[in-house]
């Protein structure tokens, strides 16, 4: 009896079980929470590197005439005496381990060589985040690029960016599903290239249009002058190859005074930057949103959109009231007197630039252009 009541019970191969299942929910439970963990003190370091080279850009900027490093060198070169190799990796990012000579970090290219005072809104600027693989490529290297697309902004914590601002401070961006980094960027306020309205620089390509139109900016900063020299000439009279220099890569706008001419004498619009001013130019490459005068000011050649069927002023009183075509998010809007008249059904995403069309003693004037290269 005794040798039966010392008998140690083990556990049977249910109750086993049960504890190995216990375990495994925990695990399954608890894993994801400690890799979040470990991925948010991630963010939060390569949080703080940024804010360490931001500090040592401000501290390169104070030693040199209170100008940002130029694009002779790689941007990290100029502020590595300043600071340990490690602030220039992070630790979410996977390979080589960042330094100065190989940053996981990208700055802001529209920002180097530009002195501290000539930038207005510091505290909207993005100056450094998270950068893709790639960086070496680049010119200047390891800077933020536009060339795809999109940003080369890496969302390496969580679907989102660490970002630098000029003035010093440091934030978090989430990217939403199916957003890109460029709207994002925009729908927080903030800015990677130096967005400011100014005059749209015209160039007539063609011996015709060159010889017929004439481009002036009599006021810096109150917009373009565009004239067609030629009589009135009705059909056949038309100086169809005036584009601008530059394009809107994303989000912008164009806006113009009609000032003179008749009925069917004015085209404007956006064309593909593809279009140049030695392009033949014609109503066809204005295909993305345009601007027609029929009497009225009537949105034309719009894809998607029947030609002519939305008329944007109330009546042929057009002359001397202003006109504007934006992009927003990939949306093109229409405008009559800052009213919005239009909203586009397409998206429309490529890098654009401005076109116009003229007939004879055509005139338009205050054409200004918002939007980065």
């Amino acid at each position: 009896m005794m040798r039966e009541a010392q008998r140690i019970r083990g556990f049977t191969l249910i109750e086993l079980l049960v504890v190995i299942a216990i375990i495994a929910v925990l695990a399954a439970i608890l894993f994801p929470v400690f890799a979040q963990a470990r991925e948010k003190a991630r963010a939060s370091t390569c949080l703080n590197n940024e804010r360490q080279l931001m500090a040592a850009v401000m501290l390169y900027v104070q030693d040199n005439n209170e100008t940002l490093m130029p694009t002779t060198n790689l941007w990290s070169s100029y502020i590595a005496n300043a600071t340990t190799s490690n602030i220039f990796d992070c630790a979410s990012k996977n390979g080589t381990k960042g330094s100065g000579s190989s940053p996981k970090y990208g700055f802001n290219p529209n920002i180097l060589g530009q002195a501290l005072g000539d930038l207005k809104s510091p505290a909207i600027t993005i100056a450094l985040a998270d950068i893709k693989d790639g960086g070496s490529k680049l010119t200047p290297p390891y800077t933020l690029s536009y060339a795809t697309g999109d940003y080369n902004i890496d969302l390496r914590h969580s679907n989102g960016a660490n970002l630098a601002f000029l003035d010093g401070h440091t934030g978090y961006m989430t990217v939403p599903t199916n957003a890109s980094c460029s709207s994002t960027i925009t729908a927080m306020g903030a800015q990677i290239q130096l967005l400011s309205v100014k005059d749209i620089d015209f160039v007539a390509g063609s011996p015709n249009a060159a010889a017929n139109v004439k481009i002036s900016h009599p006021v810096p900063g109150i917009g373009t002058v565009v004239y067609d020299t030629k009589p009135y000439g009705g059909n056949g009279a038309w100086i169809d190859n005036v584009f601008s220099t530059g394009v809107i890569a994303g989000d912008g706008w164009f806006s113009w005074r009609q000032d003179t001419g008749g009925a069917n004498d004015t085209f404007i619009g956006f064309a593909p930057s593809s279009v140049t001013s030695t392009t033949s130019g014609n109503y066809g490459v204005i295909n993305v949103a345009a601007v027609y005068n029929t009497g009225n000011m009537t949105v034309w050649n719009e894809p998607g959109h029947a030609n002519g069927s939305t008329t944007l002023c109330p009546d042929a009183n057009y002359l001397c009231h202003f006109f504007k075509i934006a992009r927003t998010n990939g949306t093109i809007t229409f405008y009559y007197d800052n009213v919005l008249k239009f909203t586009s059904q397409y998206k429309s995403t490529g890098s654009l630039r401005v076109g116009l069309c003229l007939v004879g003693q055509c005139k338009v004037s205050h054409a200004l252009f918002y939007g980065a290269p």
